[in-house]
């Protein structure tokens, strides 16, 4: 007759040889004829179990065991509890479960309490680096992100002893990449201290980031050069050489959010001009709706500042309708103005208009060469026509009243043009020249 020494050889050598069904039935008979608590037959079930899927079994027998302080203080029965918890109710976690978000935060707090963060070459060996990474992707997928926790939660790690490889993975024929766990650390504690304001800690940060990684996702570097900048210029005490190069990345790339930071940097020094100038220039970027809901509120107040309610009111009435549609939360600002001004924040906001306000003001501003475009159509009554704008899909009427030209206009002449925004925020060309 074989001795337990002997089986639990024999069972840990199955395991070893990936058989995992076969030392699984070896540990639970074991186990279930055991006098008393074994620690190695109480992990190598453990082991077996999560190998079969079955992890949820193994937290239920510790749970009955929980009274045994001692037993729980052998690092192999607790690493092994944790990877179970880990893949039983922390991998699997969804954002959207707000009922369980406590328990889930309970239960990542465990594994990180219990465990400590291992060397680069050793990460994958517990769970406790991949246990703080999904929390932080928890609260990112938040409809209100908490960035202090963020930063709580990445404060744990130490981001030099992350792995630094990029993941590369195939998606039906196309090939993808995520970002490594030290880019991942990096780019979400940087943006927790940027939107927290600690804004040298910030710029520490994203240099380490930039001198440390040695793949970047597609073109992360960039935006991290482009934070760095962000938070310089918001120290800075002369704006003027900090902010160039953050203008240059803004212009190259052509990202709404960067010309929104613009406009930040600006309101910072209270510069109203060039923030409405910049935020104007957001919006004539891609135009993404509910992403911009923070944008066209602060374009709503700088018009204000101005003293142009009418145009506030526009932008006021964008930024409710999208936080409404999505059911996020309304700033008390934005409370009192649709109040104030009997906003309807179920009317569908008026796009056309909102593109048509910002084009007029940076004209306005910077004096941007005309429009050009051609005659689509003059109508029947020879009053009014249309004209195509380059590189748009709105098109513009205009007044042959106001068209000043000896040899007159016809349909598919090639011509240029300024706009003007009506009171009825109908956007009409004015000075219509031919061109050449």
């Amino acid at each position: 007759m074989k001795s337990i020494e002997e089986i639990i050889s024999e069972g840990k050598e199955k395991y070893n040889n990936q058989k995992y069904e076969d030392a699984l039935v070896i540990f639970e008979q074991l186990w279930s004829e055991s006098e008393s608590i074994n620690s190695t037959i109480l992990g190598y079930l453990g082991l077996c179990l999560r190998k079969s899927n079955r992890s949820e079994e193994f937290v239920d027998i510790c749970r009955d065991l929980n009274a045994d302080t001692k037993l729980f203080r052998n690092r192999f029965i607790s690493s092994t509890l944790c990877w179970c918890i880990y893949d039983a109710h922390i991998k699997t976690y969804d954002a959207s479960d707000t009922e369980n978000f406590k328990e889930f935060l309970k239960r990542s707090t465990y594994i990180t309490n219990e465990l400590k963060q291992l060397s680069r070459d050793k990460f994958y060996l517990n769970p406790y680096g991949l246990t703080i990474i999904k929390v932080v992707k928890v609260y990112r997928d938040k409809p209100s992100t908490n960035w202090d926790a963020i930063i709580n939660w990445l404060d744990k790690l130490n981001q030099h002893e992350l792995p630094n490889e990029v993941f590369e993975f195939d998606d039906n024929g196309k090939k993808r990449e995520l970002a490594s766990y030290k880019e991942f650390f990096y780019q979400y504690y940087t943006k927790g201290l940027e939107k927290r304001e600690r804004f040298k800690e910030c710029i520490t940060y994203c240099e380490e980031a930039l001198e440390n990684i040695d793949k970047f996702h597609y073109r992360n570097q960039l935006w991290f050069k482009a934070r760095m900048h962000y938070c310089l210029c918001m120290i800075s005490k002369d704006i003027d050489d900090d902010i160039v190069e953050y203008k240059k990345i803004a212009a190259t790339e052509n990202y709404w959010y960067m010309y929104h930071k613009l406009a930040q940097i600006y309101l910072r020094y209270n510069d109203i001009k060039n923030s409405l100038l910049y935020a104007s220039k957001a919006i004539e970027t891609k135009f993404e709706y509910e992403k911009m809901v923070n944008l066209l509120f602060d374009i709503a107040q700088l018009w204000d500042a101005k003293g142009e309610r009418k145009k506030s009111i526009v932008y006021y009435q964008a930024s409710a309708y999208y936080r409404e549609r999505q059911g996020w939360y309304h700033p008390e600002e934005l409370r009192f103005a649709i109040e104030n001004f009997e906003i309807n924040i179920d009317e569908k906001p008026n796009i056309r208009m909102i593109q048509d306000i910002s084009k007029q003001y940076i004209q306005e501003i910077e004096g941007i060469d005309k429009i050009s475009g051609s005659v689509l159509k003059i109508l029947e009554n020879g009053k009014v026509g249309f004209l195509t704008q380059n590189g748009s899909k709105n098109n513009v009427y205009f007044r042959l009243a106001d068209v000043d030209l000896s040899e007159g206009l016809k349909k598919g002449d090639k011509v240029k043009f300024d706009v003007i925004l009506e009171k009825d925020g109908r956007t009409r060309a004015i000075n219509i020249e031919k061109e050449i």
